[in-house]
């Protein structure tokens, strides 16, 4: 392990893009995405009727519904490129509701999977994703929907399986304060280059977020945009957003004459900003590279841009998930944290006595690729188990019994079991498996 938290191995993976498109292109966008996502909800009966045909979901605000991007995704924009892996989930979803007719009543489900909200709509999500698999699996006569506790609260599930009953918490990890203030960095810079653009043009700018400004070990929003956008300003760059050219920035200028153009120092720029060497001779980048100097890119806080014709002006700002790097200790710190936050809350919801265990969708970058089967999971899984021991370690819950964690595939999911569990609420890891496998 590196000293920060983060793997001593570097990776880097593509991360969340924040977009903008001046508000009439928005509205325009989300109203045909609106109308694909009901396309494809339309071929799901159970489920349209479930989600109400997203009637919760207007054309005056960004979508934010899980399950509506899963369809509009599987559908494809007005039938073009449907995403096979999110029509597998909602086809998945169907096929849960049909197993469980009859059995189970769904309302509360109903109720967060209608709402335009990221953190209900994962939740109700994943708890008819676990609810199914379980029924799917076992039987629907042998898995109940919100059962009643002997402290009058519900649980989330109960089980019965082999001559035991258990109850499953299940919770998804809702997106941490790292992320949503890189979201907001992302769309500050995305307005601020929008309103520079002429005509039809879709811009994506990709960050350095090792050149991002931290504070205390924070990420610094209003600093961090600050730099990103008086860069773009300085070096003039949007005067080569111009039709179908990319230029990257993944190397190091050191070999460049800091104080010398660009344009004087043609013949290395081959080895350095080669996109450029290839069109120099061409305006607008002529002009652009008899006024920039190298010194003009230290700290550069981009990573690279690329830009293609649209019928609508679009920017898009993401990053890449490098670790090691300040930003993923940062962001794996949290991840670390809402799991510890989450798993206390859930000490409240378990039946004395009894087998409990809580299921967290815990996706981040800076912990992935854990689930069981996939090529490094050994690997990955070891810093979370360590911590969530370590939670159990202090806290030593005796009606726990164990915390199953999963990314996107449940019956993938890795467990925890807890020691401190008393007699009656212990398990084994062959029994957990048998449940979920």
């Amino acid at each position: 392990m590196h000293k920060n938290g983060c793997r001593s191995k570097l990776y880097d993976l593509p991360m969340t893009i924040q977009r903008f498109a001046g508000p009439r292109e928005l509205e325009n966008h989300y109203k045909q995405r609106i109308k694909d996502a009901r396309f494809a909800l339309s071929r799901l009966p159970l489920l349209n009727q479930l989600l109400d045909s997203f009637s919760r979901i207007g054309y005056s605000e960004e979508p934010e519904n899980v399950v509506f991007w899963k369809c509009a995704w599987a559908q494809g924009e007005q039938g073009k490129f449907p995403d096979v892996q999110s029509l597998m989930e909602v086809t998945q979803l169907e096929s849960f509701l049909k197993l469980g007719a009859g059995h189970w009543k769904l309302d509360s489900l109903a109720d967060k999977l209608r709402d335009n909200s990221f953190a209900h709509s994962l939740g109700g999500f994943s708890e008819l994703v676990v609810l199914g698999s379980l029924a799917a699996k076992l039987g629907p006569t042998s898995v109940e929907f919100e059962p009643k506790l002997t402290s009058g609260k519900k649980a989330d599930i109960r089980v019965h399986f082999e001559n035991r009953t258990l109850y499953v918490e299940v919770t998804a990890l809702n997106k941490r304060e790292p992320e949503r203030k890189l979201d907001t960095i992302f769309l500050r810079v995305a307005k601020a280059v929008w309103f520079e653009l002429d005509g039809g043009l879709w811009v994506h700018l990709e960050i350095d977020t090792q050149n991002l400004i931290f504070e205390d070990n924070m990420i610094a929003v209003d600093s961090s945009a600050e730099r990103i956008v008086d860069f773009l300003k300085r070096t003039n760059l949007k005067s080569i957003f111009v039709d179908n050219f990319r230029l990257n920035f993944w190397f190091t200028m050191g070999g460049l004459d800091p104080e010398r153009t660009l344009y004087d120092q043609k013949p290395m720029l081959q080895h350095y900003l080669y996109e450029l060497y290839d069109r120099i001779e061409e305006e607008p980048f002529r002009t652009f590279a008899r006024s920039s100097t190298p010194e003009l890119f230290a700290n550069c806080p981009l990573s690279y841009f690329w830009c293609i014709p649209s019928k609508n002006r679009l920017v898009e700002v993401g990053d890449r998930q490098v670790s090691p790097s300040p930003i993923a200790a940062v962001v794996r710190k949290a991840f670390f944290s809402q799991i510890d936050r989450t798993l206390e809350e859930k000490l409240n919801q378990l039946e004395p006595r009894a087998v409990n265990i809580v299921v967290l969708r815990a996706t981040d970058w800076s912990v992935s690729g854990y689930e069981k089967g996939k090529l490094f999971a050994d690997y990955e899984f070891d810093a979370l188990k360590n911590h969530v021991e370590e939670f159990l370690g202090t806290r030593c819950p005796r009606d726990l019994s164990a915390v199953a964690l999963y990314e996107e595939d449940f019956r993938k999911s890795q467990f925890v079991l807890n020691p401190a569990a008393s007699t009656s609420s212990q398990v084994t890891l062959p029994f957990l498996e048998r449940l979920v496998r």
